[in-house]
């Protein structure tokens, strides 16, 4: 190119004729755009540079809390170890508990079968030691003398009683029961049949009769009965009582209940019949 080309020559933008305000509209939004992001990246910058120096703060800490962690850690684990330990030893002692219940309610159904079994023989014992005082009476009442004749008594109360068919040689035996210093002794008859026995015991009704004509005292007769059936007696009077219940007696060693005329009766044979009085 000439001198004289080149100094005619202009840009194409000055050719435009508006080349100047166009590219400082165009490039304004730009730098502004460019200035916004550089202003938000110094911030961040800012802001990464202040999160570092806490956080180059906190290492120290998060040493210590990792110690800590670390510490805590091998306690837990020291601890998982103990409880393993523990559990073991609560599984064989579990086991050990369970095979000792196993043997206790064993033992417990051998005990309650055991049990049954010396009712059975107890009452299976009373019963026969009742029938073998089948012949036997209780006189009640009878004032004590000095070098009494118990047989020559009994005799003297047949006679009064008119038992006709009684006489001495029936009484195979007669003595006093053993009692209270301030109680009356009663005495123990016993008789050679039981036969006998029933009738002293039909002729309790003159009784009455005697005590009054004669001026008897206050006697009375009664079954000889075992420890066990004459506790049982008493229990049952006292309940009988309670419940209002008007017949409360004995006949051969059994003991007999019932409330009013007409009723029936019911026998009580051990004291938990005493729950049938109500």
């Amino acid at each position: 190119m000439g001198p004289k080309r080149r100094e005619k020559w202009r840009c194409r933008a000055c050719r435009s004729g508006n080349s100047s305000q166009t590219d400082t509209e165009l490039a304004s939004p730009q730098l502004e755009a460019i200035n916004e992001k550089l202003a938000k990246l110094d911030t961040f910058i800012v802001t990464v540079e202040s999160l570092s120096q806490v956080i180059l703060g906190l290492k120290p800490e998060i040493g210590t809390v990792k110690a800590i962690v670390q510490e805590v850690q091998s306690s837990v684990n020291t601890l998982s170890q103990k409880y393993d330990c523990l559990a073991a030893d609560c599984d064989a002692r579990e086991a050990v508990v369970t095979d000792l219940s196993s043997k206790v309610r064993a033992l417990e159904v051998q005990v309650s079968e055991q049990s049954l079994a010396i009712q059975e023989l107890q009452c299976e014992l009373n019963d026969a030691q009742q029938y073998s005082r089948s012949a036997n009476l209780d006189i009640h009442g009878v004032p004590c003398t000095p070098n009494e004749d118990l047989t020559n008594t009994v005799s003297d109360l047949a006679a009064k009683l008119e038992i006709i068919s009684f006489n001495a040689t029936q009484v195979v035996a007669a003595h006093r029961l053993p009692v209270r210093s301030d109680r009356l002794a009663p005495i123990l008859v016993r008789f050679a049949s039981i036969a006998m026995r029933d009738e002293w015991l039909a002729a309790r009704g003159k009784l009455r009769h005697l005590i009054q004509t004669d001026k008897l005292p206050q006697i009375y007769f009664s079954e000889n009965l075992t420890k066990a059936n004459r506790e049982l007696f008493w229990m049952t009077r006292h309940r009988a009582k309670e419940a209002s219940y008007n017949f409360v007696w004995v006949k051969n060693g059994r003991i007999y209940i019932r409330k009013k005329e007409g009723d029936r009766c019911v026998r009580i044979v051990t004291a938990s019949d005493l729950s049938l009085i109500n």
